[in-house]
C-alpha cells in the first residue's frame, strides 16, 4: 500500500502548477482531501508550510505541499 501511495503522490507532483490554489489541490487529488478539510488542517496550523493568503485564496508552493502531503499520510 505504502508503494502504490508514492506511486499516486508522485503523479500527483507532475500534474500540480508551481503554485496553486485549494481548488486545484483538490481537483488533482480526485477527492483524497476536500477543500474545507484543507482550510481547517491550515486554520489548525498543521497544513503546508509554504503558502500564502491572497484575498480569499490561500496559494501553495508544489514543493511544500508534497512534502506536507507525505507527512500527512505518513509516507516519509
Amino acid at each position: 500500500m505504502h508503494q502504490d501511495m508514492m506511486f499516486f503522490v508522485e503523479k500527483i507532483s507532475q500534474s500540480l502548477p508551481p503554485i496553486f490554489t485549494r481548488s486545484v489541490a483538490v481537483s488533482n487529488l480526485g477527492g483524497l482531501l476536500g477543500a474545507k478539510t484543507l482550510a481547517n488542517i491550515d486554520n489548525r496550523g498543521e497544513g503546508p508550510t509554504s503558502k500564502i493568503r491572497m484575498g480569499k485564496k490561500v496559494l501553495y508552493e508544489r514543493d511544500s505541499f508534497i512534502e506536507w502531503l507525505k507527512q500527512y499520510y505518513k509516507l516519509s
